[in-house]
């Protein structure tokens, strides 16, 4: 059996002598071997005996009856059939690929394809193994088809599909800082990842900081240049600040600011601080990420110089208070410099009727 579009090579002989320009062409009967109206299957340019390549049209209609002949133009002869019954089975209809080429995906998507049953998936002319489905799941950028089989072994392929399958972005949430009071917006979230972020449905923008927040639970997205996107919902909840309660241990070169233990909330994290300190007015802030006390020893200081130092503490699954207001005990001065007295002062002869005198001491104190 053949099947509706499918390729035949029709061999013939020729008989008798054909002119330069001689065409012979294969006809198709109907489903009962009648050539009354005949269907143009294939030609060839020649004068003598020859294989034609020719294709079964795909709209033929089942049948068991089929008969092939060849004719010739110059002269006009035609042939006798190939002296037997041939079955065509039809072709399934050719599939269709959704969405269509070109198709682009984040990180992966799916193609579903128009025939219910038979299905074959192909990606770069190769045979998926066991791909067999209505929808294919594409992890990977190729050229994509489908094959369709039905019950008389007959297929059809469907038209190319490339898909272009793009990386999604990794959102990272950096900072959340909560709201200190119900009403208050001073609240942020601080994230990055995308080539643009976006704040629940608002503009997209480059920046992924998102200032003057208040009470809410927020969609933060990271977008990235090929319009992938990863979303992370942040809550921020109300969260009062903190005050430096003391500087103690105030020293030239270093200080240790104390504050009281955060309140705790049922669920929240309890008894972790973040500390910063700068130079005043407006130096770069420094800081100690997690403190489990309510204190800290700050070294490395400038004798003689002021600083200001604040404190937020967890608050929420993920955020922390706001800063503590850089204000009154929130400001401190290191001591000026001690010069050491020398000690231990030794005497020693030197020769020559001259005296070495040695002490110990921090010259670098001085």
């Amino acid at each position: 059996p053949l099947c509706a579009g499918a390729n035949v090579n029709v061999e013939y002989t020729a008989t008798g002598t054909f002119n330069g320009g001689n065409i012979f062409t294969a006809q198709l009967s109907d489903a009962t071997g009648s050539f009354a109206s005949p269907t143009n299957i294939g030609t060839l340019a020649s004068t003598a005996s020859g294989t034609i390549s020719a294709t079964i049209p795909g709209a033929t209609p089942a049948g068991t009856g089929y008969r092939i002949r060849v004719v010739s133009n110059d002269p006009a002869v035609t042939g006798t059939d190939n002296g037997g019954d041939i079955t065509i089975n039809a072709s399934p209809a050719v599939p269709t690929i959704s969405p269509a080429s070109p198709a682009s995906f984040c990180d992966g998507g799916t193609l579903t394809s128009s025939a219910a049953s038979g299905n074959q998936w192909i990606k770069d002319g190769m045979d998926l193994a066991g791909e067999t489905g209505t929808t294919l799941n594409v992890t990977a950028s190729g050229n994509y088809q489908v094959r369709v089989t039905n019950m008389s072994g007959c297929a059809s392929t469907s038209a190319v599909t490339t898909v272009t399958v793009n990386a999604s972005p990794t959102l990272s949430i950096n900072q959340v800082v909560n709201p200190s009071c119900g009403g208050c917006t001073d609240g942020y979230i601080h994230a990055s990842g995308g080539a643009t972020h976006r704040l629940n449905m608002g503009t997209p923008q480059v920046s992924g900081e998102f200032n003057d927040l208040g009470v809410g639970t927020y969609d933060v997205t990271a977008i990235s240049a090929a319009s992938c996107e990863d979303t992370e919902e942040v809550e921020l909840i109300v969260c009062g600040k903190k005050t430096i309660v003391a500087v103690g241990n105030l020293l030239a070169t270093s200080a240790r600011p104390r504050w009281t233990k955060a309140e705790f909330k049922p669920g929240f994290p309890n008894g972790r601080f973040m500390l910063q300190w700068r130079l005043a007015p407006a130096g770069m802030w420094n800081t100690v990420p997690d403190i489990a006390d309510t204190s800290y020893t700050i070294a490395g200081l400038t004798p003689s110089t002021t600083y200001h130092v604040r404190i937020a503490y967890a608050c929420g699954a993920e955020g922390w208070s706001n800063w503590s207001d850089v204000a009154g005990l929130a400001i401190f001065t290191t001591q000026a410099a001690v010069c050491p007295v020398p000690t231990a002062v030794v005497t020693a002869a030197a020769g020559s009727g001259n005296r070495q005198v040695s002490w110990t001491g921090d010259a670098s104190a001085a």
